[in-house]
C-alpha cells in the first residue's frame, strides 16, 4: 500500500537513490518536487520545503506547498506536491517511478498528472 510521508532528515540516503533512478534514465527535471532535482544539499532541502508549509515562512517567490514522498513496501516510488494557490485550489502534481518496479516499460513510464480542486 502507498502511503505519502512527509520527506525527513532520516530519509536523506534513499531519496538521494530515489532521485538517482530518474537521472539515470535521463529525466534530469523532477516536476512536483519543489527543486528536489535541482538540490545539492538534501538536508537544507528538507528544511526549505518544511518552511514553505508555513505562511510565517513560505519563501516569498513560492505559494505554500506541501510536498510528500510515496512510499510503498519501505521504498520511495513518487513524489507530490501540493500547492495551496489563493486558499482556494490545491494544484497535486505526481511524479511516480516506475522502472525498478517494472519488468517491462514504456517511454512514457513516468508521466506528470495535474488536478484541480476548487
Amino acid at each position: 500500500m502507498i502511503q505519502l510521508v512527509r520527506p525527513t532528515e532520516a530519509m536523506k540516503e534513499q531519496a538521494v537513490e530515489f532521485r538517482q533512478e530518474f537521472f539515470d534514465h535521463g529525466e534530469f527535471v523532477i516536476n512536483g518536487s519543489e527543486l528536489f532535482d535541482k538540490t545539492e544539499n538534501y538536508i537544507e532541502w528538507c528544511r526549505s520545503i518544511d518552511a514553505n508549509t508555513k505562511v510565517e515562512t513560505v519563501n516569498p517567490n513560492w505559494v505554500i506547498t506541501d510536498t510528500l514522498f510515496a512510499v510503498d513496501d519501505d521504498r520511495i516510488v513518487g513524489i507530490i506536491e501540493l500547492q495551496m494557490n489563493n486558499g482556494r485550489n490545491i494544484d497535486v502534481k505526481t511524479k511516480i517511478d516506475y522502472y525498478s518496479r517494472l519488468s517491462v516499460c514504456g517511454e512514457n513510464d513516468s508521466d506528470t498528472e495535474t488536478f484541480y480542486f476548487l
